[in-house]
C-alpha cells in the first residue's frame, strides 16, 4: 500500500471569457488537481475550466458565471469524490450550481450536479460556500486564500484504501 497526496490549485486566467453578474466583470478560474503518489509520481493531472461543467449547469451559470473552486470531500472505496461550484460571480449573491466530480484509482473522471446537500460531508460544502461568498470579486488575493484552504482540506494523505493506482 501507499500514501497518496492531493493538491488543488485555484487561478484567475485572464485569457478566460470574463464572468459577469450584470455589472461588473470578474475573471474565471483555472483548477488544477494533482493526485501524487508517496514515490513523487504524478499519477493524476487535470485542470479544469467551467467548460469541463457545461453539460451539467444551465445556460445562464455557463454564460455568466465562473468556476468557483474544487474540493476534497472523501475517498469512497477506490474513487476520490470531490466537490465543484460553478455560479454567479457577485460576492454577494449565494447563487451556483453545486457537482461532483469522481476520479477513479485508474484516472477516470466522471461529473454529475450533485444532490446531496445533506450528507456528512456538509462542513466541505459549507467551506466551500464560505469560500465562493467571501472571494468571488477579489481576484487575486481570493485565490492565495483559496489555495491556503484548500492546501489545508485537500493536501492530505489518503487511506491505505485507495492504493490501487497502476504504474506507468
Amino acid at each position: 500500500g501507499g500514501k497518496y497526496t492531493v493538491k488543488i490549485t485555484v487561478k484567475c486566467d485572464t485569457s478566460l471569457p470574463l464572468a459577469t453578474d450584470g455589472a461588473t466583470s470578474y475573471y474565471d478560474n483555472r483548477v488544477n488537481i494533482s493526485i501524487i503518489r508517496s514515490d513523487g509520481f504524478p499519477f493524476f493531472n487535470h485542470t479544469f475550466t467551467k467548460s469541463d461543467f457545461k453539460n451539467y449547469v444551465d445556460a445562464n451559470y455557463y454564460e455568466h458565471g465562473a468556476l468557483i473552486g474544487i474540493i476534497l470531500e472523501k475517498v469512497d472505496g477506490e474513487n476520490l469524490e470531490f466537490a465543484a461550484s460553478v455560479g454567479n460571480p457577485d460576492r454577494s449573491i449565494d447563487d451556483f450550481a453545486s457537482l461532483d466530480i469522481t476520479i477513479s484509482h485508474l484516472g477516470g473522471i466522471s461529473i454529475a450536479s450533485s444532490n446531496n446537500e445533506e450528507s456528512e460531508y456538509s462542513l466541505a460544502r459549507f467551506l466551500r460556500c464560505f469560500i465562493h461568498v467571501i472571494c468571488r470579486g477579489l481576484r487575486e488575493s481570493c485565490t492565495n486564500f483559496q489555495n491556503s484552504l484548500d492546501a489545508f482540506l485537500s493536501s492530505r494523505y489518503l487511506p491505505n484504501s485507495w492504493q490501487a493506482f497502476p504504474r506507468h
